[in-house]
């Protein structure tokens, strides 16, 4: 299927709606530029187009070992869509996939707009880099040395990659990083938001990412199956539930938004 994704499309939302500048509130909020990594596609084009296809991303799992698990599928970020990422540097080679992902989506942003440096960087984040603590505490269990520990540790942690993706970026803003489990992303875009409506701030990036682990997925594998009913209707509590995490629970994903002051973006002429 054909699709192209052009800037004089959705994202003219005020000018398409004809509104008018001297009419704004001093303090709306535009998304003016995204990134986007996901099982649907690398980039906000080829997301879209997957989405207006009703394009199914969810195979078989190959990050790790189903054989014991119930549910043996989810939407997967394949590994050669983030080659380019990986082979910037010596450096990156051992990054985590999570920043990795999260390097993508601020390029695609920077190419959207080039001259943009965020006052703040609010992400939401709940796994981190879990699949490198997995294999550092695998890795202490069996015991002897390894010298993939250090780098385990120090790709680990959630905040390594909004600093790794800042270091990319050549920024350097403070940022929040938000960890509410599947909402992590969406609290994340609410208090960017709520921050540039108040005037605190006046351009933020902002969203979320996660890296598929081993861990999250057996936790959520065993609660979708726990076969509990619904006291009113007697239906399966998890089944809707079950088909939402399948597709896009906590399936690897990044998305970085830029949130900037509506009637700055005017008064600059840049577009939205």
């Amino acid at each position: 299927m054909a699709c192209s994704f052009a800037r004089s499309g959705v994202w003219e939302f005020a000018h398409s709606m004809a509104v008018n500048p001297t009419t704004l509130q001093s303090h709306a909020v535009a998304i003016v530029a995204a990134g986007v990594v996901s099982p649907l596609g690398r980039g906000i084009g080829e997301t879209a187009c997957a989405l207006r296809a009703g394009r199914d991303c969810v195979t078989e799992i190959s990050a790790f070992d189903v054989a014991k698990t119930r549910c043996k599928t989810a939407g997967q970020v394949e590994d050669a869509w983030l080659d380019d990422v990986r082979a910037t540097s010596k450096k990156t080679r051992r990054f985590h996939k999570a920043s990795l992902m999260m390097m993508a989506a601020a390029r695609e942003v920077r190419a959207m707009d080039a001259a943009f440096a965020p006052e703040q960087m609010i992400i939401g984040a709940t796994g981190g880099g879990m699949t490198y603590g997995e294999a550092f505490y695998r890795s202490l269990s069996k015991g002897g040395s390894d010298r993939r520990r250090a780098a385990w540790l120090a790709n680990y942690n959630p905040q390594k990659a909004v600093l790794d993706a800042q270091e990319d970026a050549g920024w350097r803003t403070p940022s929040i990083i938000i960890a509410n489990a599947c909402a992590s992303g969406t609290n994340a875009m609410g208090h960017a938001f709520e921050l540039i409506r108040r005037g605190t701030r006046r351009a933020i990036l902002c969203g979320g990412y996660d890296a598929i682990s081993e861990m999250f997925w057996s936790i959520r594998n065993q609660c979708v199956y726990l076969g509990y009913t619904c006291p009113e209707c007697q239906k399966p509590m998890f089944d809707g539930l079950r088909d939402t995490l399948r597709k896009t629970g906590k399936c690897p994903r990044c998305h970085s938004f830029v949130m900037d002051d509506l009637s700055r973006r005017f008064v600059d002429g840049n577009w939205i």
